[in-house]
């Protein structure tokens, strides 16, 4: 079908939606008693694994997306080949069809738009989410390390 005009381009990388970024990270810590010596363990549960996954989330939406923006492009070229048909012939209770058409097609950009918009925010607020929870989790694995009778210093594993 090829480029139709009006249809919203891709980002650089070839989706729609941006990828989420700072993604609070999985720690794990280890506590150690008065000779150095590790005594205890603990790694965070992953926010991505229990309670959201902005990667899928964001794949999901690019989906969304990708097909809203087909199907849009679909009504744009049947929209072309319905004037190079002639359909000034046509009328709808005296209206003639292309007027009906102009007016529709004209329409159709925004949506196209506000889906990539709306993708956009919940894959934004998918990462609030995984990463309010997250922190939670990485300082209920730092407390269960220092909570540790034996323990005398926690640190973060690396």
């Amino acid at each position: 079908m090829g480029n139709v005009e009006g249809t919203n381009g891709a980002s650089k990388d070839g989706t729609s939606i941006d990828k989420p970024k700072n993604l609070e990270p999985v720690k794990s810590y280890q506590g150690y008693n008065e000779d150095g010596e590790v005594v205890a363990t603990q790694t965070a549960q992953d926010a991505s694994q229990t309670v959201i996954d902005p990667m899928e989330v964001w794949t999901q939406a690019n989906k969304l997306v990708s097909t809203s923006d087909t199907e849009f492009g679909l009504i744009r070229q049947a929209y072309v080949d319905a004037q190079a048909e002639g359909q000034d012939a046509i009328y709808v209770e005296g209206v003639p069809v292309s007027t009906i058409l102009t007016a529709t097609i004209e329409a159709l950009p925004s949506y196209p738009e506000s889906i990539r918009e709306y993708g956009n925010n919940v894959v934004e607020s998918s990462v609030d989410v995984h990463n309010s929870k997250q922190k939670i989790f990485n300082q209920e694995a730092r407390n269960k390390v220092e909570n540790d009778a034996d323990v005398v210093r926690v640190d973060e594993k690396q």
